[in-house]
């Protein structure tokens, strides 16, 4: 499974903030390995169910939390 890291940007106010957007962007990898230092990571995952709409709406969003 691909993952994603945000330099030293926590990734878990990204999950909130574009779920609150109604964009799921994925799990935190600090969520589940709090004390590994993962903070910054994000998994992500994208089935053939997954239409390009939807990935490029992701991934236009998280450019935009991370400019």
């Amino acid at each position: 499974m691909p993952a994603a890291t945000f330099g030293s940007t926590s990734a878990r106010p990204i999950v909130r903030d574009l779920a609150d957007k109604g964009i799921l962007a994925g799990v935190a990898l600090g969520r589940l390995y709090a004390d590994a230092g993962f903070e910054n990571g994000l998994i992500v995952a994208v089935t053939e169910t997954t239409c390009l709409e939807h990935v490029a709406t992701l991934a236009s969003a998280l450019k935009e939390a991370l400019a």
